[in-house]
């Protein structure tokens, strides 16, 4: 881990405070790396919403399922009806939550 040494003091109004402030906290970082990230000049965005956490599980859980149905159909050269069917239905379910963001 890098050892800061250096230290620079930047005197601000309180509007300017707080506007780093928030802007921070909106990309869920603490002051210090927020500053230092745009001293680096790195494109520092907005966190995504909590409700996107979710919804990247339950993708990847559904991804999952669907790899795991083709390496079985790889396997066995073949497909079942409910294993398309199944298939199908999380291919609905995978859209209708892409739909509601």
């Amino acid at each position: 881990m890098k050892q800061r040494k250096e230290k620079v003091t930047v005197r601000l109004t309180r509007s300017e405070k707080e506007y780093l402030e928030k802007q921070a906290w909106l990309a869920g970082m603490g002051m210090e790396p927020f500053i230092r990230g745009l001293i680096a000049g790195s494109h520092i965005r907005e966190r995504p919403p909590e409700y996107w956490r979710s919804l990247i599980q339950q993708l990847s859980a559904i991804g999952n399922n669907i790899n795991q149905i083709a390496h079985n159909s790889n396997i066995t050269q073949s497909v079942s009806n409910a294993e398309m069917k199944e298939t199908l239905a999380l291919m609905r379910e995978v859209w209708e939550m892409v739909k509601e963001v």
